[in-house]
């Protein structure tokens, strides 16, 4: 019999009138009681106005051959407190199975599902109920799902039955409350709004014409025992994140005999204690009036009082009278009645036609989606946003001007953590490091470093530890709070994990994460940082983890590498909307991670005599961290709690025991948290000396961080303010600007050297404006690559200024074209006003050209340095055609290779064969320049001592030539051939002969390195994929194309084009060239 067949016939079969709108098999029930099940859609209808449910089947027997083999396991009913989740797709061998996720505010439901049409289908139509039932709550129609409790009484879940398990994006999922078996009764939530149930823990929802969710506070909690766990004690919040985009909001009260309350805010949090000094918040008002939280110990919180109740009619002034969008509300006009039921009639689509589209009007945007793509260039889980309605034409800059007027604090707990594991394999259980406290955190920031120490990490970043760690940490995570994935990022060995409670989950938002490499390239190496930045409810918050350049006599490098991080790590939406986020601009910074800063002008013995007497004092005097910090080289007004635990480094794996090895490292605290901002008190800053799996100790903070809430009764009062404000001013005059100058002079350039300049704008007109710079025709960028405009883009206020940084540097990307004199140093940028004029900005200077940036056909020609050239000689030789000249033509003298390779070469041969991380370990920014003036000028003698320097500038050289080693137009070819030598060595032989020397030149360079490997520790594998990057590069235009790519599929392809060049250079290594 068919499923959709049998559940009709047991519909019918209770005497209603329900119809199955679709229905799909389903197996491996995680949290009931295996067997064959079906996950069936139900309408109450056909109307328009009819509730849907989804409705659990459980049947006996392999083949279903009657009505009278289906129980219902499980009702759903699709209402406010209604979402899904499906899961990517995981082949076995049953085919590919998805993971569909269900919740409500009362069951949670799990089920796998084979990934197919009919899947895709069934999860469409449950997509159309759902923007269905907000299209009925936006026009003020309660639900009743009577209907439903025909089914519900007789076979419900008997109460006190829990489910078990986890899914794909929730961790220490506990229980879940049964279905009540009591039809809901009248001042019961009519609009499923309500997360918590019980006799006496209901909320009312005045149904005015537009509704919003609203918070609810948290249920003051019981101390517990840490070793004791009741499931059923856990609070539950799970209510449905409706859109704020659709602009309608929600009148609530909470009933007298009710614990809970409902808060209006796009973001929750508890209290914050009074005696934290440098408070900015200190004076703001608390709306609703609260109580201050009274803090007795670590392991007992009390929250405030919940607000007083408060009830707004439907006469009340903020309360809208239609059903409107967010646009609309922001021009103070309203659609109709009749054009609200058109746009519900809209939604109730579904894909076998079950109800016909009525008209075309645009359907709500429902926030219940799957998406298998990361939000950005690095590895997330889709957060669901919880935005405050905010008009067009309504800046979020006035709105953050008058925060003020419409937050209120509230204290979290934020749990941060690091850890260099050493590469080593998750053995056992995190819970000593991430559930010490008695009391579950609100957010948890979780660094690691050197997860991973293979090559495959270090050479293509991919690593299968990422998800062994991934997975004990989420197991480890505190038992008595609820958790999901914000964002998971990871470069090499270094990965940061943002947790936050579920509860809290639908008031993040703005969620971006960043990597910057600090090795050679910026990607050699396993030294950098990852990033993660977020707004909870109106606070932004920024996480840093890193890992810095290790050994004790490099802080030098240590400090390059943190200025490093700051400047390249930059949050970017990848549809550049928005203003870029720099990790300063945030209202709370926490930097954690490996410093490695060690602790100087001591010996061994001298330091371990101070550990043994736990005399710390002259120990952090003589830190390196703190002298570089005192002397402020590095994090600039960051503030670190007092160190009262011995240094986390070097231990013996296994031990706590320190370095007993040959080297005898001297401990050190190389693993910190650093923290920016005055909104936090920090509670605790420890180590856990009892987890022994690496050479170092995991280190925790424990911080309590006020965040701003928003009152939404005030926020609506302000949005309408600022409304009417702009609708006075709008027509008053146009905007206008004052620009401190219209043309910038940058003088002379040179490769690799940045300038810096400033541009003062001032809004000396009558209204506020949005300003931009805007491409100008044919452009694809408002700026040449050479040029970088910080803020680009933003919003002045009457009488307020803002300074623009303006930054020039030729790099390897903008050198080529300036040596060739194919761009000039020259460009105007348009400074565009929104509803205003236009303003031209002219930035001009003279570029000196340099060997960096140069042709190898021009190069090899040179029988003088560059700097003793003119400009126009070197232009005019970049841009012949040295194609059509024979290689006998005895006319035209030139170099076998150029003399600038040759000397970085020569160098290292006969200095670095021998030196350990040649090639892995960076060198210092002065000292490449340095190298370049000594190039430029054929001075030998003026290189700095250092081999790491040179070793990056030759790097850095080859990847700046004008084109690569490989020209273009062979690219693909080489790729194609790399697995085979002979197609490698057809290929070679019909590049330019000048390309083809420098070619052999290196490979028989590389293969003497090799010769020495015993002792500078390289592999033929990593030197095949560093060299292989920088003699293959990839053609811009195919890299334009493979933008259109998600981030998951660029990821990919970039990992196996990288493989393809490290074995095309690879061949070259093991075999000697013969021609």
């Amino acid at each position: 019999m068919e499923p959709k067949a049998a559940v009709q016939e047991a519909l019918l079969n209770s005497q209603g009138q329900e119809l199955c709108i679709d229905c799909i098999p389903c197996t491996n029930i995680t949290h009931l009681a295996g067997g064959h099940h079906i996950l069936a859609l139900v309408s109450s209808g056909a109307s328009i106005e009819a509730e849907q449910g989804l409705f659990l089947y459980k049947y006996t027997g392999d083949i279903l051959s009657s009505a009278d083999q289906l129980t219902i396991e499980a009702l759903l009913p699709i209402k406010g407190d209604f979402r899904y989740s499906l899961s990517p797709a995981v082949h076995s061998s049953h085919g590919d199975i998805q993971r569909a996720t269900i919740v409500t505010s009362t069951i949670k439901v799990e089920v796998d599902v084979t990934y197919n049409a009919k899947a895709t289908s069934f999860f469409s139509n449950v997509e159309e109920c759902v923007k269905a039932n907000f299209g009925k709550i936006q026009r003020g129609i309660a639900p009743h799902f009577g209907w439903i409790q025909r089914y519900q009484q007789p076979t419900s879940l008997p109460r006190g039955h829990h489910h078990s398990g986890t899914s794909n994006n929730r961790v220490n999922y506990r229980s879940s409350h049964p279905p009540l078996p009591n039809p809901p009764r009248p001042n019961d939530d009519p609009f499923g709004m309500t997360p918590f149930s019980g006799q006496n823990n209901h909320r009312q929802i005045a149904a005015a014409h537009s509704l919003h969710p609203a918070r609810p506070a948290p249920a003051p909690p019981q101390r517990r025992s840490h070793s004791v766990h009741n499931p059923s004690a856990i609070q539950r919040d799970f209510l449905n994140p409706t859109a704020r985009e659709e602009g309608f909001f929600e009148d609530t009260y909470s009933t007298p005999d009710s614990p809970y309350t409902t808060m209006r805010g796009e973001l929750g949090v508890s209290g914050r204690d009074a005696k934290v000094e440098a408070n900015p918040y200190a004076n703001l008002a608390v709306t609703p009036p609260r109580n201050v939280p009274q803090r007795r110990d670590q392991s007992e919180y009390i929250h405030p009082t919940p607000p007083k109740p408060r009830q707004v009619t439907a006469n009340h002034p903020l309360v809208q009278t239609s059903s409107s969008s967010s646009s609309s509300s922001s021009s103070s006009s309203s659609s109709s009645e009749d054009d609200g039921a058109d746009k519900a009639a809209d939604a109730l689509k579904f894909e076998d036609n079950f109800f016909e589209k009525k008209g075309e009007g645009k359907s709500s945007k429902s926030k219940f989606y799957v998406s298998d793509e990361p939000g950005g260039d690095e590895y997330s889980e889709v957060v669901t946003a919880f935005t405050p309605f905010t008009p067009a034409g309504i800046r979020e800059e006035v709105l953050k001007r008058r925060q003020d007027d419409y937050t209120y604090v509230e204290p979290f707990r934020l749990f941060v953590g690091t850890w260099n594991v050493n590469g080593q394999i998750p053995s056992s259980s995190l819970e000593e490091w991430l559930s010490l406290d008695s009391n579950a955190p609100d957010i948890y920031a979780i660094g690691f470093q050197e997860l991973d120490l293979s090559k495959e990490a270090f050479l293509f970043n991919d690593s299968p530890r990422e998800e062994e760690w991934r997975q004990v940490v989420e197991r480890s995570l505190h038992p008595d709070g609820n958790y999901v994935q914000v964002k998971l990022v990871r470069l090499v060995g270094m990965m940061l994990l943002i947790y936050v409670r579920e509860c809290h989950q639908r008031f993040i938002r703005e969620v971006l994460s960043e990597s910057a490499g600090t090795g050679i390239m910026g990607k050699m190496g396993n030294k950098g940082g990852v990033g993660v930045r977020l707004m909870f409810h109106n606070t932004t918050l920024c996480f840093i983890n890193c890992h810095l350049a290790a050994h004790l006599e490099e802080y030098e490098r240590r400090n390059q590498d943190y200025n490093d991080i700051c400047q390249k790590l930059v949050f970017e939406r990848e549809d550049d909307k928005g203003v870029p986020h720099r990790i300063r601009h945030h209202d709370f910074v926490i930097w954690m991670g490996d410093l490695n800063y060690r602790i100087g002008d001591m010996n061994l013995e001298e330091v371990m005599q101070k550990i043994e007497k736990r005399d710390f004092k002259v120990l952090l005097e003589n830190d390196q961290l703190n002298k570089q910090m005192a002397l402020d080289r590095v994090f600039l007004q960051y503030i670190e709690g007092k160190i009262g635990f011995k240094p986390t480094y070097k231990y013996d794996p296994q031990t706590d025991n320190y370095d007993t090895s040959e080297k005898h490292r001297i401990p050190a605290w190389c693993d910190r948290i650093l923290y920016l901002g005055v909104i936090a008190k920090q509670l605790v800053y420890r180590s856990h000396n009892s987890l022994r799996l690496s050479d170092h100790k995991p280190v925790s903070s424990l911080f309590e961080v006020q965040v701003r809430v928003i009152d939404e009764v005030k926020y609506r009062t302000v949005v309408e303010e600022e409304i009417r404000n702009v609708d006075r001013r709008e027509n008053d005059a146009l905007p206008q600007l004052s620009v401190s100058t219209n043309d910038i002079r940058i003088g002379e350039v040179k490769f690799m050297q940045k300038k810096v300049f400033t541009l003062d704008i001032a809004n000396v007109g009558q209204v506020t404006t949005d300003y931009s710079f805007v491409n100008k025709v044919d452009d694809t960028h408002f700026c040449k690559p050479w040029i970088k405009v910080e803020p680009c883009r933003g919003y002045i206020e009457v009488g307020c200024s803002i300074e623009l940084k303006i930054t020039i540097d030729v790099n390897k990307e903008s050198a080529g074209a300036l040596t060739s004199g194919m761009d000039k140093l020259e460009d105007i940028l348009v400074l565009h006003l929104q509803n205003g004029k236009d303003y031209y900005i002219t930035i001009s200077g003279n570029y000196k050209p340099s060997c960096f940036g140069a042709s190898i056909e021009t190069l090899v020609r040179m029988l003088e340095p560059i700097v003793a050239m003119k400009v126009e000689t070197i232009q005019k030789m970049e841009q012949t055609d040295w194609s059509e000249e024979s290689d006998n033509d005895i006319s035209s003298q030139k170099f076998d290779v150029p003399k600038e390779i040759w000397m970085l070469v020569n160098y290292l041969f006969k200095n670095g064969l021998k030196t350990e991380e040649l090639f892995s370990k960076g060198g210092i920014h002065s000292d490449i320049l340095t190298v370049r003036d000594a190039l430029d000028t054929c001075e030998c003698d003026t290189m700095p001592t250092s081999v790491y320097s040179i070793a990056e500038a030759l790097l850095v050289f080859l990847e700046s030539l004008r084109e690569p080693i490989i020209p273009y137009q062979f690219y693909n070819k080489c790729l194609e051939a790399s697995s085979n030598f002979v197609l490698c060595k057809q290929v070679l032989k019909k590049i330019p002969n000048s390309h083809r020397n420098v070619f052999k030149y290196l490979a028989a360079f590389i293969r003497e390195l090799q010769l020495h490997s015993d002792e500078n520790k390289l592999d033929q594998k990593t030197l095949a994929t560093l060299f292989g990057e920088l003699l293959l590069r990839t053609p811009p235009e195919q890299k334009e194309n493979e933008m259109a790519l998600t981030a998951v599929n660029r990821r990919t392809l970039g990992q196996q084009r990288s493989r393809k060049k490290a074995s095309f250079f690879y061949q070259f290594i093991i075999h000697e060239y013969d021609e």
